[in-house]
């Protein structure tokens, strides 16, 4: 879904099938990033529960005369974080489950639209704004139900710094599934283009035409990386006008596979290919 000039979900779906009305099935590859890319996604989600475990000790101190208000309010927000999070990883699971290196025809576009972003946007969104109003009938709620002013002024700020760092890590969460989903590269035969989402209002596209080709290179850094065969690939070009002569792509897996894939596009005559091949 396109919802602002720079932010359209489907931007990888229309650029595919836009290049190969031009090209064809079989050359054009487009590339997304591997799941893992999610990981630090995972640990904020697990930060993001040991938070609000720290939020429903502070509501405790304040309901321990009378349980029955912690309870309720405590439900309220285990509404919330409960189905996000079930959410949360169940797409990350399908994602691993059901990740491809890259996209060569139309017909294994399903292989990569696996679940609707946009929906899951959506989705984060109103809950973020539910947990926000949660939040604040906690707020007044303890301030019509309590004396001291003074208690209940410290007890306001702690909640208050609380949801702001709650909202800060679902926010990063978001903005990681927004760079893994949003940001692709496509390939052709004359040309690369990186598309780089940074955030909701900037995109950045890098094109590179591949007559000044000059290499590609493979690049694992890291334990875990090495061990789960993902890293970045490289390509470099005779430097240009724009100074776009080198574009990175980070989290892909099978290195090899996608680089030899990319080669055989750049050298479509055999002869040229084996040539490459035997150097």
């Amino acid at each position: 879904m396109k919802i602002f000039s720079n932010f359209d979900t489907k931007l990888d779906v229309k650029s595919f099938k836009k290049k190969i009305k031009q090209y064809w099935d079989w050359n054009v590859l487009l590339v997304k990033r591997h799941p893992l890319f999610l990981y630090k996604a995972f640990i904020n989600a697990i930060l993001a529960l040991v938070l609000f475990g720290v939020y429903a000790s502070v509501l405790y101190t304040q309901y321990s005369d009378n349980l029955i208000y912690f309870y309720i309010f405590l439900f309220l927000h285990l509404f919330w974080i409960t189905i996000w999070l079930v959410v949360l990883f169940k797409k990350i699971v399908s994602h691993l489950w059901n990740y491809v290196e890259f996209v060569r025809c139309k017909a294994d576009l399903d292989k990569i639209d696996i679940w609707q972003f946009w929906f899951f946007l959506k989705f984060s969104f109103i809950l973020f704004i539910y947990q926000l109003l949660i939040s604040l009938i906690d707020v007044i709620w303890i301030y019509f139900t309590r004396a001291e002013w003074i208690s209940n002024f410290w007890l306001w700020a702690s909640l208050i710094i609380l949801n702001l760092l709650f909202f800060f890590l679902i926010i990063k969460i978001i903005y990681r599934f927004i760079d893994f989903e949003m940001d692709f590269m496509i390939v052709t035969k004359d040309e690369i283009e990186s598309f780089d989402q940074a955030w909701i209002f900037r995109r950045k596209i890098v094109s590179m035409d591949l007559a000044k080709f000059r290499s590609i290179t493979t690049e694992k850094k890291w334990f875990i990386r090495s061990v789960f065969n993902f890293g970045s690939l490289i390509v470099l070009s005779e430097w240009d006008s724009n100074h776009n002569w080198e574009i990175r792509f980070n989290y892909i897996h099978r290195l090899g596979a996608l680089k030899e894939a990319i080669l055989k596009l750049i050298y479509k005559n055999k002869a040229s290919w084996k040539k490459w091949k035997n150097l």
